[in-house]
């Protein structure tokens, strides 16, 4: 049997098939690091996590909250420009979980992908991004 490793590259997270050096993804992931907000339907109350990575298909998120994969949430991610705190909102859905076990880190890591945004803030996200 032939495993397969995740190769990152230093200059945008980009995964690489080791063998072709071509990329797997479908969007460049950018690194973040930024804080966002997010509920959904089962518990409506707002819980903040960091945004880790993010393309303009989705995000990879860190949480202290375990929620189960397939779940859709409301996404609201902050930024800061200048002395000027803005942010973009969006849906996304958790496609993926892993959980967190580390000496500086606990919680839970997800992978969401987004499925709605408007216009406005999809031109922020890429303008973020790029």
């Amino acid at each position: 049997m032939i495993f397969r490793i995740r190769h990152t590259d230093s200059m945008g997270g980009i995964l690489r098939d080791p063998w072709t050096s071509q990329e797997r993804r479908r969007q460049t992931r950018r690194l973040l690091d930024l804080p966002f907000d997010y509920q959904y339907e089962e518990n409506p109350e707002i819980h903040g996590g960091i945004a880790v990575n993010g393309s303009q298909g989705g995000l990879m998120i860190h949480a202290l909250e375990d929620m189960p994969v397939g779940i859709t949430m409301n996404i609201t991610i902050f930024f800061a420009i200048e002395f000027e705190l803005l942010h973009f909102a969006a849906v996304g859905k958790i496609i993926r979980k892993s959980r967190r076990n580390d000496k500086r880190q606990n919680g839970y890591e997800y992978g969401v992908k987004l499925i709605q945004i408007n216009q406005v803030d999809y031109m922020i996200m890429r303008r973020l991004l790029s």
